[in-house]
């Protein structure tokens, strides 16, 4: 194993060198016996014209869990992977307070990083779990009945069976329990209770003698299940580990912003009076409004204080996407990337030199992706355009093809696109690896996780690590067997 992991190490080391820009997730694990920090790199080879993921990090991280001890620990397993600082353009990590301050630390010690504070959208649908808490008490009902009975998988087996169904051996369904710590919890166990609809209501009338789910208490199991389910799908393709997934986040927002609209004007057409009750909606939507400002507002509105413009650039960066964007957004994603070109080939030059442990003078000021400097650095006269302006025009210039997809990933295109436009797709694809939820880090705690269960399989230490980025890294590193 030790022969396995100094090779995988040594390969990985070669393919970070040749990283221009390198997006950093790290997550932290809370365990009942021990916690852990995960750390995964994600970056573009231009030499073999792939991305990669690859996890670097898997530490036991005893508490205190303080900001400074985190901040201490990343920049040791940076050391240890020769990655410079000046290199990561990006740090994506869990919403805890000791991880926030911690590389907001990085970031006014390293002026190039780029601020990227994930499980923003589990905080959107945290306040939806709480707001309908009250609203779906008739599945925790119905559940803490079906619970008890000791032939409730029978009766439900029965109710989902039609007599000419009576020999078939297809699984039936049973309902999902609510679990307070998954933030999809409600919406998987109401879209369960509503698919068994004839089911539950066969078995609460005739079995178990309580009273139906009324019309209205269906109609609004319905527009929850509808309410969530564009968050989920949402949430979905922001975990995406093996594509371009932070291109997303700008359309994705305008679209949950639009959805919750779209369900507020559905909801004025039902009258609920119809069914004895009121509407448990309007006040929830306004908050899941409010709510959905607070968290991502930044990520798409130019007037909010904290406006990022990273995401309106990123968006400019998806062929298809870009025509979404107003003329003055795709100008200040223009002057964005312009700049930030020249900002990376100045550090990418620094860090071919070697760069210096010694850290970087604390930056004064945090305007650099602020809109006003855009729009004051957009005023400015250029007497002439530089390489990498020239190539923004050229791209801005081509036409919408009518197989242009939303869906589509950039990094294809822009891949395919390197010859033609050298230095913005080298910008692009650094920028690209940035993602969009923290994924990768978690399943390595899963991993973690299923190799120390069992008394004769307690790997602790330096040797949990070395299995855990044995058995996530192979994948990536062809030629190396686990």
């Amino acid at each position: 194993m030790d022969k396995v992991f100094e090779l995988l190490v040594a390969k990985m080391k070669a393919f970070l060198r040749r990283a221009n820009k390198i997006a950093a997730v790290i997550w932290t694990k809370k365990g009942m016996t021990e916690s852990f920090l995960g750390t995964t790199a994600r970056f573009y080879d231009s030499e073999t014209k792939t991305m990669h993921s690859m996890t670097i990090a898997c530490r036991s991280f005893s508490a205190p869990h303080t900001a400074v001890r985190v901040y201490k620990l990343t920049m040791e397993i940076m050391k240890s992977w020769e990655i410079p600082p000046s290199k990561v353009s990006a740090v994506s990590t869990d919403n805890g307070s000791n991880m926030v301050a911690a590389h907001k630390d990085l970031i006014l010690r390293h002026g190039s990083f780029v601020e990227e504070v994930d499980e923003q959208e589990e905080q959107v649908i945290q306040v939806e779990q709480e707001d309908f808490s009250e609203d779906v008490d008739v599945d925790h009902e119905i559940d803490g009945h079906l619970s008890f009975e000791d032939d409730c998988e029978q009766m439900f087996a029965e109710s989902q069976q039609s007599p000419r169904e009576s020999s078939s051996k297809k699984p039936k369904l049973l309902l999902i329990a609510d679990v307070s710590t998954r933030w999809n919890s409600i919406l998987l166990s109401l879209k369960r209770l509503y698919e068994l609809k004839d089911a539950v209501q066969d078995i609460l009338s005739k079995h178990l003698k309580i009273p139906c789910i009324t019309p209205g208490e269906w109609v609004t199991v319905r527009f929850i299940i509808k309410l969530l389910d564009k968050f989920k799908t949402v949430t979905d393709d922001f975990s995406a580990e093996k594509t371009a997934t932070v291109y997303r986040v700008y359309y994705s927002v305008n679209v949950l912003v639009r959805h919750l609209e779209s369900i507020r004007h559905a909801l004025l057409r039902v009258d609920f009076a119809d069914y004895g009750t009121e509407s448990p909606f309007n006040q929830v939507i306004l908050v899941i409004t409010s709510e959905l400002d607070r968290v991502l507002g930044h990520t798409i509105n130019e007037l909010n204080p904290n406006f990022d413009a990273l995401y309106l650039v990123i968006t400019f960066l998806h062929k298809t996407l870009r025509f979404t964007l107003t003329a003055k957004n795709k100008s200040i994603a223009s002057r964005w990337l312009a700049i930030k070109n020249a900002e990376w080939c100045i550090e990418v030059e620094k860090d071919r030199d070697g760069y210096s442990t010694i850290e970087p003078q604390a930056r004064t000021s945090d305007r650099d992706d602020k809109l006003d400097f855009f729009i004051t650095a957009e005023s400015e006269t250029v007497a002439s355009k530089s390489p990498v302006e020239l190539e923004i025009q050229s791209y801005m210039e081509i036409p919408m093809c009518s197989t242009d997809e939303i869906d589509s990933n950039p990094e294809e295109f822009w891949i395919s696109a390197s010859g033609k436009f050298p230095l913005l797709s080298r910008l692009a694809l650094d920028i690209l690896v940035i993602p969009a939820a923290s994924s990768a880090p978690e399943r390595v705690f899963a991993i973690a996780t299923l190799s120390t269960i069992g008394k004769a399989n307690r790997l602790a230490g330096r040797h949990l690590e070395r299995k855990v980025l044995c058995r996530r890294d192979t994948a990536h590193l062809p030629g190396i067997d686990d």
